[in-house]
């Protein structure tokens, strides 16, 4: 039977690589992602401790996602909208 338990130190991507070596990327981005990146970084449900891991995590995540087939048009614009409402609350 194969093991279906999910191990959350494989979402923890390093911050460098082989050679020790590392690259700094800054953006900007809309406030309501800076309070999601918190929420998750912060809660108990994944092993994220700090949002530069999540951002790792999530620049891994999004380029494997894009690389494949694009979600639906509709699943893309319902993405970006839920971004935007944050600003109303």
């Amino acid at each position: 039977m194969p093991n279906t338990c999910f191990d959350p130190s494989d979402l923890i991507i390093p911050a460098f690589d082989a050679n020790a070596k590392t690259v700094e990327i800054i953006v900007d981005i809309h406030p309501g992602q800076e309070r999601l990146l918190d929420y998750v970084a912060t809660c108990d449900r994944l092993p994220f401790r700090e949002r530069a891991e999540l951002v790792r995590w999530c620049i891994c995540w999004g380029v494997y996602t894009l690389l494949g087939p694009l979600p639906s048009t509709f699943a893309l614009i319902e993405a970006k909208v839920n971004i935007l409402q944050d600003e109303r609350f």
